[in-house]
């Protein structure tokens, strides 16, 4: 009993863990974009509007993720959408969508963590949502 315990106690340490490193991750990215509120990284559900603001869409558009299989493309072209953003090119993007699509989106998740914190990476589009 108390080994189940310890494993599940695990699980939510990994969890928060891995919960945080995508939110910095965000926080990262959205700072690079020159976003307002770049803190909503760390809030649950609100992280979508940075999300679409570093797409330069609006946060409305996360109701189109309540419509079967529109939202597992919509993932993809969104995905894409950011990847290019941050002047990761095409076929690159295209490549580490595919691959996380293998991997349970593993690889996706790592490459945000690169855009969010690497030096080398730049916000490269035009975002009506920064701050200039």
């Amino acid at each position: 009993m108390q080994a189940l315990i310890l494993r599940h106690d695990l699980q939510g340490m990994w969890a928060l863990a891995f919960y945080l490193l995508n939110a910095a991750s965000l926080y990262k990215m959205s700072e690079k974009a020159n976003l307002n509120n770049s803190w909503i990284a760390f809030i649950p559900f609100l992280q979508f509007i940075l999300f679409f603001h570093l797409i330069n869409k609006s946060a409305w558009y996360v109701l189109l993720l309540l419509i079967p299989f529109v939202n597992i493309i919509l993932y993809f072209v969104w995905s894409y959408e950011l990847y290019t953003n941050f002047g990761t090119d095409s076929t690159v993007a295209i490549i580490i969508i595919l691959i996380g699509v293998f991997t349970g989106s593993l690889v996706s998740d790592i490459y945000k963590i690169y855009l969010g914190f690497s030096e080398r990476v730049e916000y490269v589009a035009v975002s009506s949502y920064s701050r200039y």
